[in-house]
């Protein structure tokens, strides 16, 4: 027992003086800190006031922390021609940088992680990327990146983890993530998204968007889509911030003479509602009219024809007022807006319309594909009494469109 007992402090002292060993007789530049962490030969030159690299470190360095300094510049060969060969991970957080240079990275087949947050990038530095395809997590937070841009990580095949939240993105390329094959964790919380392309790449198992100005149109209805067919958790639920909506009551008024149906509209928000409480019918964008006022001379006893073209997504229906009075066709339901469905034109399909009639008018409805829908008023045997305003009227879940 006491035999045993001699051995194990004969080998723990020899594990303890290993280790000053080691440090000891490693290089370490003034006022850095070296240290062994993790299993790793570890350099530390924090909030120092650098602006290159200390021409002391150690070249079986394996984890840098250069946070704080000032490198607004990253030349080509920063590390590799100073023997930092051996680096796996290396952080330059609030730094000031706003360049890297396409091979400031080169030589560097064993780096795995690299932060480059809190400074002044306003790109995401694709050329670099060529350099680092052993990267398998970046930190780009809080940088000033307005737009990613089609490719902008083609090169990462390995990267596993992607933070790009806090910075100041509002549009995504539908291609920016393509190469990434191996993402699995993707932060992009608290830009200024309204919106996202359809998909992400399909290896992810984490997602964070939420705190982003959500605008939930038509142009979130694909990614809504992806998210209930893909998934992928999230951290937090995203929110919607935007539009506003419009409900619809039809109040009946009847009097001696005839019956008027009235349109009120009241302004609903979808501010705050969830996005996973949304249905994807709900996701619509307001018709869009593009036509201005047409004023129109015609003889008496003449048929005249009005035409109301309309972009939609989802379809519209569409009704015809005069002089704000809705005009009201046999076959029409009881509501203010009737299902009318649309049928194609072009060259291999037989032009045809849906619509209705009365003696006086008669409405066609027509598909032009491309989210375009037209419909034309009729009016027939044209007298004095027909003179006036006549207005066409789109409405979908989104709300109302209007125009004379």
């Amino acid at each position: 027992m006491f035999e045993g007992g001699l051995r194990w402090q004969a080998l723990l002292a020899s594990l303890v003086l290993l280790l000053p060993g080691l440090i000891q007789t490693s290089k370490c530049p003034q006022y850095c800190k070296c240290i062994w962490r993790s299993s790793k030969i570890t350099v530390e030159c924090v909030d120092m006031g650098l602006t290159a690299l200390p021409a002391d470190i150690d070249t079986s360095t394996q984890v840098l922390s250069l946070n704080q300094n000032n490198f607004t510049i990253l030349p080509n060969g920063m590390f590799h021609d100073f023997g930092l060969i051996n680096l796996q991970r290396i952080s330059l957080a609030g730094c000031d940088l706003h360049t890297i240079r396409n091979n400031a990275f080169s030589g560097l087949f064993n780096l795995v992680d690299l932060d480059l947050s809190s400074n002044r990038l306003t790109q995401v530095p694709t050329g670099m990327f060529q350099q680092t395809t052993s990267l398998v997590s970046i930190n780009l937070a809080t940088n000033p990146i307005q737009v990613l841009q089609k490719n902008s990580f083609q090169d990462l095949r390995n990267l596993v983890r992607l933070d790009l939240s806090s910075c100041e993105i509002h549009a995504i390329h539908k291609n920016a993530f393509d190469g990434l094959t191996s993402i699995e964790r993707l932060k992009l919380n608290s830009n200024k998204l309204a919106s996202l392309p359809g998909g992400l790449p399909a290896s992810l198992h984490g997602l964070s968007i939420q705190d982003n100005p959500w605008h939930c149109d038509c142009k979130l209805r694909m990614f809504k889509q992806w998210l209930e067919t893909s998934n992928v958790p999230l951290g937090v639920e995203p929110q919607c911030h935007s539009p506003p909506r419009n409900s619809f009551i039809t109040r009946l008024y009847v009097d001696s003479c005839s019956d008027h149906n009235q349109i009120i509209l009241k302004k609903l928000s979808l501010f705050s509602s969830k996005l996973s409480s949304l249905s994807v019918p709900e996701l619509a964008c307001l018709p869009d009219m593009n036509q201005q006022s047409v004023a129109l001379v015609a003889e008496s006893g003449d048929t005249v024809r009005l035409k109301c073209s309309v972009i939609s997504d989802p379809a519209p229906t569409i009704v015809w007022s005069y002089e704000g009075d809705q005009i009201r066709l046999l076959g029409e339901d009881s509501g203010n807006f009737p299902p009318f469905q649309y049928i194609a034109t072009g060259s291999q399909i037989k032009r045809g319309a849906t619509g209705a009639e009365s003696e006086k008018y008669g409405v066609e409805h027509f598909f032009d594909g491309d989210l375009s829908y037209r419909s034309e008023l009729m009016i027939r045997n044209v007298t004095a009494g027909e003179n006036g305003s006549y207005s066409c009227i789109a409405k979908n879940r989104a709300g109302i469109g209007t125009t004379n």
